[in-house]
């Protein structure tokens, strides 16, 4: 598309953003006590689990490199519903607890990629002025994320959870964060902007990758 509005597409992928930290750190940690683990297993394995954001700027270059920020958003979001779809059907296995540690960490490597493609993406598509513009806008779609995936989520789940039992009540809270991610995934096919050809930084970048891994191997 040629006409969309950033005021749309910011706030959806700041909110498509946002809600794999709320799933990961906030949701992960009330999932978790459901199943009877300790303060202490909580509070290691969520503390765990946000190591990818922190180290993220390892394989920024690599989003740069490759592809286009576009289509690593894109291919993210399919990963994230396929991958939170996975983590709904965790609660009817013998191992929850240790499979869902497993698929809740792949999550977070695969957000913090799409958050770098994502904040790439806002600093392509958009001028200094309009950046300035909607860091409310980015903002305050984040932090919505993570009000509706410990709050409107966890209470989803909790409500099932009464009527159908724990393990359905996740379910059906894991299976509606697919469904967010894949209706993501649609919207975003169809609304983002199409990327610009490659910068001259990113062929660059592109060219000397290899010298800088050779260098420090």
């Amino acid at each position: 598309m040629t006409d969309s509005k950033p005021s749309i597409y910011i706030s959806t992928l700041y909110f498509a953003e946002g809600l794999p930290y709320a799933i990961v750190k906030m949701m992960s940690s009330v999932f978790f006590k459901n199943l009877g683990a300790s303060n202490d297993f909580i509070a290691l394995a969520t503390n765990l689990l946000t190591i990818p954001w922190t180290v993220k700027p390892l394989w920024s270059a690599l989003v740069d490199i490759y592809s286009t920020k576009r289509r690593w958003i894109l291919w993210c979001q399919i990963v994230l519903s396929i991958t939170t779809a996975i983590l709904a059907l965790t609660p009817f296995t013998h191992f929850t607890i240790s499979l869902s540690v497993c698929v809740f960490a792949l999550i977070a490597v695969i957000s913090a990629t799409h958050d770098i493609a994502i904040d790439g993406f806002y600093l392509e598509t958009l001028n200094k002025s309009s950046q300035a513009l909607f860091v409310g806008v980015r903002n305050t779609a984040y932090k919505l994320a993570w009000l509706f995936g410990s709050g409107a989520l966890v209470f989803f789940a909790g409500k099932i959870g009464e009527q159908f039992g724990v393990a359905n009540g996740w379910a059906a809270a894991f299976a509606a964060c697919a469904v967010i991610f894949a209706l993501t995934f649609v919207f975003h096919s169809w609304y983002l902007p199409q990327p610009e050809s490659k910068s001259d930084f990113q062929k660059e970048l592109k060219l000397t990758w290899p010298v800088l891994v050779q260098v420090f191997s």
